[in-house]
């Protein structure tokens, strides 16, 4: 009787172990955290790696390592840190690791996420479990640009010989890359290009409530197939749901369809600062530094017919590379009005009446419909005499051809994970310094004026003031044509009936977040 209660008690056990599986469109680039900010990469690695705070499913900065903080000065905030932390290797979290995580960011000029960081000066250890951090000027945007700053273990790094930062757009790798080492509610157990397994952290320091035992990743690149294993019952959820499957997962009654706009605007960029194209036939100059080819390029791209023929109403037009965030002004937010034969004329103007050729570098597996949409460009553009190349490629290839600063022209998409308008002007329309400004401004883009504006709205803590310095900023871009955004993308996630998981402005999916259903 006793072995067959043991048995009985075992399988009762066993019963309640839950694998949670998922899939998404692509696989996560590293699983070093500072190497790329890329949201996939940086939501994945929410399930293993912590900041000193996190943003919550509403938008707000809640506390995570840090357990408080209290401003000292106008540039020093003091940060008391969580006790009694582990890291998944047992070592313990100490303040020794926050002033380590720092240097480490900054081992590699212009690393991933070292523009968000840019406005810190120093990280002191005040004793164990307290920092302090000195920045360089008031930063209303701190505690939020600190979410994106995973701690890494100081000592794991030094044993595995990974103090630095391995630079993105080269295939370089250290210990870091392919391995984890968190303080989260997850450990890495399994890391490949099929699949990437995850377990529950038993010594996690907070509460878990998912239920979950063991996840399991499957990177789907292909959208037929990524459905098909859903509607087959193989995946608990999905992201994104290709706009085209949309009805087939919405008839199947054991699967739930989530749709919302996600904060994120997806945008052209065009070569600003070399003196010749690589990929045009126009030798001996650029095209794309005179204000009359960007605008012609802008007037020739039919919006609404993108809008309803690729997006299929799944997004909002926009003439501004944020929207939805804090400094979004739709007053300001008025698009080129589609005029073919303006363009055509602004174009003549610039000195190419007969137009002129060029390549497109466009991802076929980042954003909604991405090849789609370039296609569909390059359509409109050849009615106005531009024939354009579409060099469609998967996400890997594709970052690390634009961060090598060989694209001419080629497509975006950008979220603020801080909520805020100055996160997508300091990555994308701030002068390149190869350190804390302009880390994602592959184009060369370069305005004085919009640099003291981005400058002066870092600074700004009276809301109304730093919202018209926001304004000012959109007008000069608009004005200048300096990128071509096209619209804010609707988001598709899919999940079985039997998990709740709330679908975020941000598109972060964190493991933590999945509840099980009685």
């Amino acid at each position: 009787m006793l072995r067959i209660f043991l048995f009985g008690l075992l399988l009762s056990v066993s019963s309640l172990a839950k694998t949670f599986t998922w899939a998404t469109d692509s696989d996560p680039i590293t699983m070093d955290p500072y190497s790329i900010y890329e949201i996939n990469t940086t939501s994945f690695l929410g399930n293993l790696y912590e900041g000193l705070t996190t943003m919550n499913e509403k938008g707000e900065v809640v506390p995570s390592l840090a357990t408080s903080w209290k401003k000292t000065s106008p540039t020093s905030v003091t940060f008391n840190l969580r006790k009694g932390v582990t890291f998944q290797d047992g070592t313990p979290f100490t303040a020794d690791d926050v002033v380590f995580s720092l240097a480490r960011v900054r081992s590699i000029s212009g690393a991933g996420i070292s523009s968000m960081l840019g406005s810190i000066k120093d990280i002191k250890k005040v004793d164990d479990h307290t920092v302090s951090i000195e920045t360089e000027r008031p930063n209303p945007l701190l505690l939020s640009e600190l979410t994106l700053f995973y701690i890494m273990s100081k000592s794991w790094c030094e044993k595995n010989n990974a103090t630095k930062t391995i630079d993105s757009k080269t295939k370089e790798e250290n210990y870091a890359t392919r391995h984890a080492n968190g303080t989260g509610p997850f450990t890495l157990v399994k890391r490949s290009t099929d699949e990437t397994i995850l377990e529950k952290n038993a010594k996690w320091w907070g509460e878990a409530k998912h239920g979950i035992d063991k996840a399991i990743l499957k990177p789907i690149t292909a959208a037929a197939t990524r459905t098909a294993s859903m509607l087959a019952g193989e995946l608990d959820f999905m992201m994104p749901v290709p706009i085209q499957n949309l009805d087939s997962l919405k008839a199947n009654k054991s699967i739930d369809v989530m749709e919302g706009p996600e904060n994120r605007v997806v945008f052209f960029c065009m070569n600003h600062k070399d003196d010749e194209l690589k990929s045009s036939n126009v030798k001996g100059k650029n095209p794309f530094k005179d204000q009359r080819v960007r605008l012609a390029f802008a007037k020739a791209i039919d919006i609404k017919a993108l809008e309803d023929k690729v997006m299929r109403n799944h997004a909002a037009p926009t003439a501004l590379i944020f929207k939805g965030v804090n400094g979004y002004n739709s007053s300001v937010d008025k698009r080129w009005v589609f005029d073919p034969e303006a363009a055509k004329k602004l174009l003549a103007e610039a000195g190419y009446p007969e137009g002129f050729e060029v390549t497109i570098d466009c991802p076929k597996d980042r954003y909604v419909n991405d090849e789609q949409l370039c296609v569909a460009v390059a359509a409109m553009l050849s009615k106005v005499g531009i024939k354009l190349n579409v060099n469609a490629m998967a996400k890997a290839q594709y970052f690390q051809k634009v961060l090598s600063f060989t694209s001419d022209f080629y497509m975006m998409g950008w979220l603020p994970v801080t909520g805020d308008a100055h996160n997508a002007l300091i990555a994308h329309v701030a002068t390149r310094d190869g350190k804390s400004q302009g880390n994602f401004n592959f184009g060369g883009y370069s305005n004085p004026k919009a640099d003291d504006l981005i400058k002066k709205i870092a600074e700004e803590l009276d809301a109304k003031k730093r919202n018209a310095l926001i304004k000012e900023v959109s007008d000069l871009m608009i004005k200048d044509v300096s990128h071509i955004p096209l619209h804010q993308q609707n988001i598709f996630w899919a999940k079985k009936t039997n998990v709740e998981i709330p679908l975020r402005a941000d598109n972060y999916f964190l493991l933590q977040s999945v509840r099980y259903k009685n």
